[in-house]
């Protein structure tokens, strides 16, 4: 089982998943197109129209106001320490931030697949094919 291994990586995409809420399109759009640190780094240092702009010209929105929409929306829930906390706390309480690329099926998700999975538990079952699982012993806690 393969956690995410890079400092930078792993803060991005654990701000992207506290950040939007569960299939949010233009994010993920957003951060397949920038990758999720790049896309932060936009979110935290662009204005809500230049963010909309780059969002456009990566064809996460159509619209600049969906643009607009969307970092609006995003924008409240940046908050570094709330981040910071969230990814101490998992570390503290044995939860594995885990890359859901390596997850059969995830990427099948394209733009609204989670941007990270917190998982408490045996993670390795999450590569496990499903006919070799045996859901009656498994304990396996999982957050998208």
């Amino acid at each position: 089982m393969t956690t995410l291994t890079t400092t930078a990586d792993l803060e991005a995409r654990a701000a992207w998943s506290i950040i939007t809420e569960p299939s949010d399109a233009p994010a993920g759009a957003i951060t397949a197109a920038l990758g999720h640190t790049a896309a932060l780094a936009a979110l935290a240092g662009s204005t809500d129209s230049d963010l909309a702009a780059l969002l456009v010209e990566h064809e996460a929105v159509t619209t600049a106001a969906d643009g607009i929409a969307a970092a609006r929306r995003w924008r409240p829930r940046v908050s570094t320490a709330d981040i910071d906390t969230a990814i101490a706390s998992a570390t503290r309480d044995g939860i594995h931030l885990i890359d859901p690329s390596i997850v059969p099926g995830l990427s099948d998700l394209g733009n609204v697949a989670p941007h990270l999975l917190w998982v408490r538990g045996d993670a390795a079952a999450l590569t496990t094919p499903l006919v070799d699982k045996d859901w009656h012993v498994a304990e396996l806690n999982l957050a998208l």
